[in-house]
């Protein structure tokens, strides 16, 4: 990973943040990394390869999310998830 951001947030429905979801953020190569939400829901990852596409998840025992792929050119913020 080399120098940009990808930052979101994961939230319920009603926009209440989700804490201790599991975000992992895989690249073409299928090497993961991986981050915990904080207690307002909010996760980054640094020093991101730009170039590249990415598929990026959520996990919770309690709600169901949207797997999302991501061309990353530059630093990206709101990739937000929301519980199912």
């Amino acid at each position: 990973m080399s120098g940009i951001q990808v930052s979101g947030r994961v939230r319920t429905r009603d926009g209440r943040g989700l804490r201790n979801v599991t975000v992992t953020m895989t690249d073409q190569n299928g090497v993961a990394h991986s981050a915990l939400t904080s207690s307002f829901g909010y996760y980054t990852f640094t020093e991101v390869n730009a170039g590249q596409t990415y598929k990026i998840r959520a996990a919770s025992r309690l709600y169901r999310f949207v797997t999302r792929e991501l061309q990353v050119t530059d630093s990206l913020t709101n990739v937000d998830f929301v519980g199912l």
